[in-house]
């Protein structure tokens, strides 16, 4: 689980970073909110993963899928790379590690 945990940890700073800059440079206090709230359950997540519940694991794995979900939307109706592209990518790349890591720790307590 310490893969699925780590990812987790630095995937909810990412998004944390996102939510500042939306911020900061658009003005939009509901992204920003949204993004501290996404990065709030991925870092708990990411806590109770290298704490060693199972569930844990798998939760930050359907809310890294609806993150990316969420910015494939943003990146469809906006058309720009930078930000919703970008996540979109670090989202499937986060998902892909997340699974790994529990997977793998499936496969080490076997």
């Amino acid at each position: 689980m310490k893969l699925a945990s780590l990812t987790c940890f630095v995937f909810a700073v990412l998004i944390a970073g996102a939510g500042v800059y939306a911020l900061n440079q658009l003005g939009s206090i509901v992204a920003f909110v949204s993004c501290i709230l996404s990065a709030i359950l991925l870092f708990a997540a990411g806590y109770f993963s290298l704490k060693g519940v199972t569930g844990a694991g798998y939760t930050s794995g359907v809310l890294t899928f609806l993150l990316a979900i969420y910015f494939a939307y943003r990146f469809i109706v906006s058309e720009r790379f930078f930000i919703s592209g970008i996540f979109l990518i670090l989202s499937f790349i986060a998902l892909f590690l997340i699974l790994l890591g529990v997977f793998l720790s499936m496969r080490e307590e076997e």
